[in-house]
């Protein structure tokens, strides 16, 4: 018991290191999945030697039915690229995103940027403009990782 206690006790002593994971949720499966079993587990090691503790956020398994269906998806995101910022990665294929009919966040002012960029950009390009374009300082701690086309139409065509 002197044991859990004391693993306890270093672990609320590591500072919290988050990273977003973003990209459209159709797409990119096989990269995050790698992500999260070979790179993060490694990462998580990494940070821990320093007292630091990894935490990735992929909202794949982070927004609910519920959130969903009261139209939270959207603050619900941008909330979490916020609280893991400067750290932010971005996966981008071959798609564009869900785009909502309209910004269903509160009426609060960490969201009023919304108002001025028009109803018409996906969820992933909304993280992405949270994460980098509205405070380029952090673009030094952002990762964009591009699929090349023609691996795209591989995975597709394996897929069909």
């Amino acid at each position: 018991m002197g044991k859990e206690v004391e693993t306890l006790s270093n672990a609320r002593q590591l500072e919290d290191r988050r990273v977003f994971i973003s990209s459209t949720f159709r797409d990119m499966h096989a990269e995050r999945d790698h992500l999260v079993r070979f790179v993060f587990p490694e990462l998580r090691e990494r940070c821990a030697g320093r007292h630091l503790h990894f935490v990735d956020v992929d909202l794949r398994w982070g927004v609910t039915g519920e959130e969903a269906e009261q139209g939270k998806v959207l603050d619900v995101c941008l909330d979490e690229v916020e609280r893991c910022q400067p750290f932010f990665i971005g996966l981008l294929g071959e798609r564009y995103g869900c785009v909502p009919p309209k910004y269903s966040v509160p009426d609060e002012p960490q969201y009023d940027w919304l108002k001025s960029i028009g109803p018409s950009y996906s969820l992933t390009h909304l993280e992405i403009h949270q994460a980098v374009l509205r405070n380029p300082a952090t673009s030094t701690q952002a990762l964009f990782l591009l699929s090349q086309s023609e691996f795209c139409g591989e995975r597709s065509a394996r897929r069909a």
